[in-house]
Formats: C-alpha cells, sequence, structure tokens
C-alpha cells in the first residue's frame, strides 16, 4: 500500500485513476479516464487529461447561474461560500436517514431470505427432505424479488422528494452549499443504493424505473445499470443501447460549484460499457466503443472508441428488433 496526496481545491472526475503513490498538487483537475501515475510530476493549476497528460492550466474558476440559497461569498472572491442554512441541513439529514432505512431495509430482507434459506434451514432440507428445501429457496428468491420490487418503488419517491420541482436539475452552476447541490448529492445516494434492484435493472422493466426517475427513454431502446445519469437533463433516443456502466454526462464539480448541463443520445445509437459521454449531443447512429471518453458533440454515423476518442465514419446498420422479438425478450426477463 502506498499513501496519495491530493491538495487543496482539486477536482477528480469520472472514471479517472490515481495509482498508489501519486501526488495531485493543489488546484488540479483531472478529466475523467484520466491516470495519475506515481512517476507522473503534476505541476499546481494543471488540467490533467486522459490518458494521462498536461493538458494546460485548470480552467478558471465558475460563476455560479443564480442567486445562491446559502448568501455566501463566491470562491472568486477569496473566501469560501456560507454553510447552508439551518433548514437546509434539516431538510438533508431527514432526507439522509430516510434513504438509509429505505435502503437497509430492503438489504436486511434480502440477506436474511438468503441466510436461512442456505445456512440455518439448508443443512437440514436439503438433506432428507429435498422438496422443502427447494420451497424455502423458491421463498428466499421471492423475498429477494419483492425487496428490490420494494425499494424501487420507495427510492423512486425519495427521488422525487429531493429533486428542484420534482422535475428534475436544471442547467446551470450552483454552489456546493446550495440546496441544488445537496438535493444532488442525494440523488446519487440513492442512485448507488439502487444496486440493490438487480433484479429490474438491465431488463425491460428497467425504462419504466428510469423514466420516472427523470430520464427522457425512446421507444425499443435498451438501457443496462449505467453508474450515473442526471435527471431531468439526460435524453435517450428511439432504439438505442446503453450498456452497464456507462457515465451519461456527469456534473462537473470544480472551485466549490457544480455545473450542470444537458445531454441527448440520438436513435440508433449504441454506448459500450465503462463508457463516459462527457458532451452535449450524441448524434443518430453513432457506436461508441467500450471504455471511451465522449468530450466533443458527435455527428451522426460515427465510430467512437479510445480515450482521448478517436472517430471515424461508422460502415455497418444499427438492427432495429421486431415487435415480437421485444415481447419475447420481456417475456424471457420476466422469467
Amino acid at each position: 500500500l502506498k499513501r496519495i496526496r491530493i491538495g487543496n481545491g482539486v477536482s477528480i472526475d469520472a472514471c479517472a485513476c490515481v495509482e498508489g503513490g501519486a501526488v495531485v498538487p493543489d488546484r488540479c483537475v483531472v478529466r475523467p479516464m484520466a491516470v495519475v501515475r506515481e512517476t507522473d510530476a503534476l505541476r499546481e493549476s494543471c488540467d490533467w487529461a486522459a490518458p494521462g497528460k498536461d493538458a494546460g492550466d485548470a480552467p478558471a474558476l465558475p460563476q455560479p447561474s443564480t442567486k445562491e440559497m446559502s448568501g455566501g461569498t463566491s470562491l472568486l472572491q477569496g473566501t469560501r461560500p456560507a454553510r447552508p442554512s439551518t433548514a437546509a441541513r434539516f431538510f438533508i439529514g431527514v432526507a439522509q436517514v430516510l434513504a438509509l432505512i429505505v435502503a437497509y431495509t430492503a438489504t436486511l430482507w434480502m440477506h436474511f431470505t438468503f441466510v436461512y434459506a442456505m445456512v440455518l434451514d439448508g443443512k437440514e432440507t436439503f438433506g432428507s427432505r429435498w422438496f422443502e428445501g427447494y420451497i424455502t429457496l423458491l421463498m428466499a428468491l421471492l423475498g429477494v424479488f419483492m425487496s428490490g420490487i420494494f425499494f424501487a418503488i420507495l427510492s423512486l419517491l425519495c427521488l422525487r422528494l429531493t429533486l428542484p420541482g420534482l422535475k428534475g436539475f436544471h442547467e446551470g452552476t450552483y454552489s456546493v452549499t446550495s440546496l441544488d447541490f445537496q438535493r444532488w448529492f442525494m440523488f446519487q445516494k440513492i442512485q448507488f443504493l439502487a444496486s440493490f434492484i438487480y433484479p429490474v435493472l438491465g431488463t425491460s422493466f428497467a425504462i419504466p424505473w428510469l423514466r420516472a426517475a427523470g430520464v427522457t427513454v425512446g421507444v425499443r431502446s435498451t438501457v443496462g445499470m449505467i453508474a450515473g445519469f442526471t435527471p431531468g437533463l439526460t435524453a435517450v433516443g428511439d432504439d438505442t443501447f446503453v450498456a452497464d456502466f456507462s457515465v451519461l454526462n456527469p456534473p462537473f464539480v470544480y472551485g466549490g460549484y457544480i455545473t450542470f448541463k444537458p445531454v441527448r443520445i440520438g436513435d440508433g445509437t449504441m454506448i459500450g460499457n465503462n463508457s463516459v459521454v462527457a458532451c452535449r449531443n450524441v448524434g443518430d447512429g453513432v457506436m461508441i466503443a467500450a471504455s471511451t471518453l465522449v468530450l466533443e458533440d458527435v455527428p451522426d454515423n460515427k465510430l467512437v472508441l479510445g480515450a482521448p476518442p478517436l472517430i471515424t465514419t461508422r460502415s455497418t446498420q444499427g438492427f432495429t428488433p421486431a415487435g415480437l422479438r421485444r415481447k419475447l425478450q420481456g417475456l424471457h426477463n420476466l422469467v
């Protein structure tokens, strides 16, 4: 094990990697999928881009889009923003407690049914009374499924209660002390806890959950277990496939501010596993390879791969499944 040292005012973006023994100096920005190695000598206020190179000076501190709810002063004036108000801290505290109760209730339900089936009752029932053993295992799987549905419904309720205006986030820049940032932070926790509903995620039933969470998803599209998205600012077109652990337009947190911007994924587009889409628009018929970083808008019918990305013309056409195939997929997911 080696110590990692990260300075003050540093921003490390989505899917970046800081190796053991590495040093990230003050006010540096480490971009998505960039790697900071132990042998890299970063300078202060640098912009470290993928795969691992100095891309110049770090960007200027952002300007807030609206008047801060906390009434704090800007970091541009040399002081940190004020802390959130007492009412805001109380609201966030209550919301976090409710999220923990929901998450741990679902988790305990899920784990207890498995433990009961496979440990406490397994030795006896799977031996001489094999029929009762299978009934117990079936009850355990039913408990896992019910706990997933239970958490899916309650997580949506928590999301709707914490999102601004119940419609998602708005494009702009906000202070980390604002209620908008606190809501986003709360949303991240709920989204991470949503991994407990794996009987739903990655299937045809994930689309209604994502739509209820604030993502616009077109018809005949398939969305896996995406690692990150911003409600109200994420739109996926028709006949599009988004693979597991993709990050769609992550917000940029830097200098005490968070910046939201929208992203639109076109029709007939494929986004590979572990990709980071940090642009505003991906055209129609685009294929983004696995583990690809997309920083600039992509025109129609392009193939994008790598970090930094290589963009070329796509030579193959997309596949649109027939209605019967979609129905069979739904039946398969249900089973």
